[in-house]
C-alpha cells in the first residue's frame, strides 16, 4: 500500500514549480509567443488559426476572454505566459508520475521530475508564449498510458496524440513510440496487438486530418486538396532540411547539451546576494559530488535491468529509447540549429540520463547533478532573461509608454518582428501600415487625427521605406521636426520614432 507521505508529492511539486516558473517569467520573449498574444490582442486584424499549430492561439484568445472577468486588462502575452507555465507544470507532475511507475520509488521520481523542471529550454519556454510546451505535456499524458504493464488503449492514446499535434505540429513523430509501446502492451498476443495499432493509427489519423482540414476552412476558406497539402506543410522561409552529416550531428549534439543547459558566464550580473547564491550552490554542489565519489551508498551497485524498486525495465528502456530516437532522427535533419524543438525528447532523455545517474554513483551523484544545474541554469539563464534590460525591444517599448498617449497611432513601413514586442506592451497604441504611393491620404489622416487631438507617429520600418526615394525623404522632411526623434537602436534591433505633424 502507498505510504502515506506520498500522496501529498504530486501537489507539493505542482505548487513549487508553478511558483517557481510564475515567480521569474522571462522577459527575452521568443518572438513567435509575442506574435501569438498580438493576435489575441487584436483579433480583428490578425487570423488566429495558423497552420503548424491551429488551436493554440484560439486556446489562448478563450482563456483570455474568460480571464479579462477577473483580470480586468490583463493581455494577451500574460494570459499564454500563464498558460504555458500551467502546462509546463503539469509535464512536471506527469514526469514525476511516470518516474514513479517506472521505477517504485517516490524519491527518485521526484528527483527526475526536478531535473526536467530545471532543465534550461523547457524552464524558459514555460515561462514563454509558445504551444510547444502544451503539446508536449499532451504527449506525456498519453505516455502513461503507454507504460509497459498497463492495458492498451489505443483510443484514448489516439485522441491525447491528435490534441497534442492540434497544438504544435512536431508532435506527429510521437507516432513511432505510440505503435512501439502499444504492440509491447499487446504482447504475447501478436494479433491483437497488431488489431491495436490498426485502431490507433486509423483513428490518429481520421481525428487529425479531420482537425487540420477544418482548420485550413476555416483559416482560408479554400477547400481543394492541394491547397490543404501546401498549408499544412507550410514553414517559414529558411525553415528547410540540411543535410550535412558532420554540421547537423554537432547540431545535434550541442542542441541537446544546450536543451539541459541553457546558461552562459556571460549572463550573469553579480550582486552581492547573487554572488553569495553563486557560492553557497556551488559548493553544495561540489559537496553532493564528493559525497558522491567518496561514500557512494549501496544504490550505486550495479543493478539488473530486470525489475524491482528503482529500476527499469527492458519494456521502458525499448520506449523511451525509441520516443527519444524519433524525434532525434528527425531534428537530425530538419533545422538542426534550432535548440527548442527538441523539448519534445526531453522528457525521455531526462528518465534515461537521470536513471544513467542513478546506477553509475546513487542518489548522490543525482542531487549533486541536480543542485548544479538547477543553480547553473537559475543564475546564468533564467534569472538575467527576467530582468527587463535582457530584451532590448521590451526596453525600447516601455520607454515609448510616456510618449503615447492612448489613441496614439503608428505608421509602419512593415510589420516587423520587433514592432510586435513593442506594441504589445502599448496597447493604448495604434498602429496603421503606410502606403508611400498615397501620401496625400496619409496627409488628410495627419489632419484628421491632429483636429481629435490624437498624436501621429512613424517608425523606422516606414521611415527606411519613405527614405528609399525622393519623394518620400521631401515628405518626411515636411512632417517632422527636431527633438521629436527617440532613437533607442542598438547592434541588432534597428528602433527609431519619429512624431509626425500635419
Amino acid at each position: 500500500m502507498t505510504a502515506g507521505w506520498l500522496k501529498p508529492i504530486p501537489a507539493v511539486l505542482f505548487v513549487a514549480t508553478l511558483a517557481l516558473y510564475l515567480a521569474f517569467p522571462t522577459k527575452d520573449f521568443y518572438w513567435d509567443g509575442v506574435g501569438f498574444a498580438m493576435v489575441i490582442d487584436h483579433p480583428e486584424r490578425f487570423g488566429m488559426i495558423l497552420p503548424n499549430h491551429p488551436i493554440y492561439i484560439g486556446l489562448g484568445f478563450l482563456l483570455h476572454y474568460l480571464a479579462q472577468w477577473i483580470l480586468p486588462g490583463v493581455t494577451g502575452l500574460q494570459v499564454l505566459q500563464a498558460m504555458d507555465s500551467v502546462a509546463g507544470t503539469v509535464a512536471v507532475v506527469l514526469v514525476y508520475a511516470i518516474a514513479k511507475e517506472l521505477l517504485d520509488d517516490a524519491v527518485d521520481a521526484v528527483l527526475l521530475a526536478a531535473l526536467f523542471a530545471l532543465s534550461g529550454t523547457w524552464w524558459k519556454f514555460a515561462t514563454d508564449a509558445d504551444a510547444y510546451i502544451p503539446s508536449v505535456m499532451m504527449l506525456l499524458i498519453a505516455a502513461r498510458l503507454l507504460l509497459p504493464g498497463r492495458p492498451a488503449k489505443p483510443l484514448t492514446v489516439a485522441i491525447l496524440h491528435v490534441a497534442a499535434m492540434l497544438l504544435h505540429e512536431l508532435a506527429v513523430m510521437f507516432v513511432i513510440p505510440s505503435v512501439t509501446a502499444i504492440y509491447l502492451q499487446s504482447l504475447p498476443n501478436r494479433r491483437r496487438a497488431i488489431t491495436n495499432i490498426a485502431t490507433y493509427l486509423s483513428t490518429a489519423f481520421i481525428l487529425a486530418t479531420a482537425g487540420y482540414y477544418a482548420s485550413f476552412h476555416l483559416a482560408t476558406g479554400q477547400s481543394s486538396l492541394a491547397q490543404y497539402v501546401a498549408w499544412i506543410t507550410y514553414h517559414t522561409p529558411g525553415s528547410d532540411f540540411s543535410f550535412n552529416p558532420a554540421h547537423d550531428a554537432w547540431m545535434t549534439v550541442r542542441g541537446t547539451l544546450r536543451l539541459v543547459t541553457g546558461g552562459r558566464v556571460g549572463a550573469f550580473h553579480a550582486s552581492t546576494l547573487d554572488l553569495a547564491a553563486v557560492l553557497a550552490l556551488a559548493a553544495l554542489g561540489t559537496a553532493l559530488l564528493w559525497r558522491f565519489g567518496s561514500h557512494r551508498d549501496s544504490q550505486a551497485t550495479p543493478v539488473s535491468v530486470e525489475s524491482g524498486k528503482g529500476v527499469l525495465s527492458r519494456q521502458a528502456i525499448v520506449f523511451l529509447g525509441v520516443w527519444m530516437t524519433a524525434y532525434i532522427g528527425f531534428l537530425l535533419f530538419w533545422l538542426p540549429e534550432n535548440t527548442f524543438y527538441r523539448v519534445f525528447y526531453l522528457p525521455p532523455l531526462i528518465l534515461l540520463a537521470g536513471y544513467g545517474f542513478k546506477k553509475v554513483g546513487g542518489r548522490w551523484l543525482v542531487y549533486g547533478v541536480l543542485v548544479l544545474l538547477g543553480a547553473w541554469n537559475f543564475l546564468f539563464f533564467m534569472l538575467p532573461h527576467s530582468r527587463v534590460e535582457s530584451n532590448p525591444v521590451l526596453s525600447a517599448g516601455l520607454a515609448m509608454r510616456p510618449f503615447w498617449k492612448p489613441g496614439t497611432f503608428v505608421y509602419q513601413g512593415s510589420f516587423i518582428p520587433d514592432n510586435w514586442t513593442i506594441f504589445c506592451f502599448n496597447p493604448q497604441v495604434r498602429f496603421k501600415d503606410l502606403n508611400p504611393s498615397q501620401l496625400n491620404v496619409t496627409d488628410t489622416e495627419l489632419k484628421t487625427f491632429a483636429d481629435r487631438g490624437e498624436q501621429t507617429w512613424i517608425d523606422s520600418s516606414g521611415i527606411d521605406l519613405l527614405e528609399s526615394s525622393a519623394e518620400g525623404r521631401d515628405w518626411l522632411a515636411a512632417h517632422t521636426r527636431p527633438g521629436f526623434r527617440h532613437d533607442l537602436s542598438d547592434l541588432k534591433h534597428k528602433l527609431r520614432f519619429d512624431r509626425l505633424f500635419p
